[in-house]
């Protein structure tokens, strides 16, 4: 388990489906130990849901994982060997698809009828959300299966090399992580 000693020197990614809940945890993460945290999305999202052009993106996140500590939170395949590659403990939120779903499924509606912004001036519509491709809903029907054979093969491999790679499979199981952190 991590310890006090690391505080301020450690570097987290925190993986797993769309609407898992890694910004929460991640936000719990950091807080506990006193570290900066970023959600990868409020980087790469721009108002109106234009994307980052990908040299500035790529870039902010180099530079963010250059630092002697942080926690990230994503899932940005391209960007492994900055974020996964950097980590030193890398987070799973393994967590069944009905768990995943319904979550998405609630966050989505409550967003949408409340018009929340999630970041960078974006916000989910019903009609966007429901009626259309670019769905969360859909992505995390159409991405889940895929994001889960993706962090087996390198939670099971340790493809990013020596460092600590903790799967959590509950949100019973992550609050015990999280309470046993070392602040």
């Amino acid at each position: 388990m991590i310890t006090g000693e690391l505080r301020g020197k450690l570097k987290f990614a925190v993986v797993g489906s769309s609407c898992a809940g890694k910004t929460t945890v991640s936000r719990e993460i950091a807080e506990k130990l006193n570290l900066n945290c970023t959600q990868i999305d409020a980087v790469f999202w721009q108002p109106n849901w234009r994307e980052k052009p990908e040299n500035d993106f790529r870039r902010i996140i180099d530079e963010l994982t250059s630092k002697d500590s942080w926690v990230v939170d994503g899932c940005y395949t391209r960007l492994h060997d900055l974020t996964l590659g950097r980590a030193e403990v890398i987070v799973w939120l393994n967590y069944s698809f009905t768990r995943v779903f319904r979550q998405a499924f609630l966050r989505t509606v409550k967003r949408a009828a409340k018009k929340t912004e999630i970041f960078s001036g974006c916000r989910e519509s019903f009609y966007l959300s429901f009626f259309t491709r670019e769905s969360i809903l859909w992505w995390v029907l159409t991405t889940w299966k895929r994001k889960r054979t993706q962090y087996r093969k390198i939670f099971d491999e340790k493809t990013f090399g020596d460092k600590e790679y903790v799967e959590l499979r509950t949100r019973k199981e992550t609050e015990r992580y999280l309470d046993e952190l070392k602040t």
